[in-house]
């Protein structure tokens, strides 16, 4: 029962973005909502939640298997384990990659000629 919430929610996403993709009216409509803001932020951690979700949510959920306990055990489990990489996603985010990208876009190249 808990794999089937994700899943459904993953088929309503896809199912916004090919109406917003195909259908003007509807990308016009999800332009403002708190759906899409919510999806822009988490893009703009795409890379940084690529880098650290298994090291930090991978080790909280391969501790928290550990515990014995039913629902609300795994539950609390799994919304510690997203809370915490989505934290250190943003730190990794706010704290070195976008410095970094700053850092990168004042470098001056020159071309080498032979």
């Amino acid at each position: 029962m808990l794999l089937q919430a994700p899943a459904t929610l993953a088929g309503a996403l896809a199912v916004a973005a090919m109406a917003a993709a195909f259908h003007p009216r509807a990308a016009a409509l999800l332009v403002g909502s708190r759906t899409l803001r919510g999806l822009a932020w988490a893009g703009k951690l795409s890379y940084s939640l690529y880098l650290i979700h298994v090291p930090i949510g991978g080790k909280i959920i391969n501790l928290g298997t550990r515990l014995h306990g039913g629902s609300p055990t795994r539950l609390s489990v799994l919304a510690a384990a997203v809370s915490t990489t989505l934290l250190a996603a943003w730190l990794l985010n706010r704290f070195i990659e976008k410095p970094s990208q700053r850092w990168s876009g004042s470098l001056a190249f020159s071309r080498v000629r032979p």
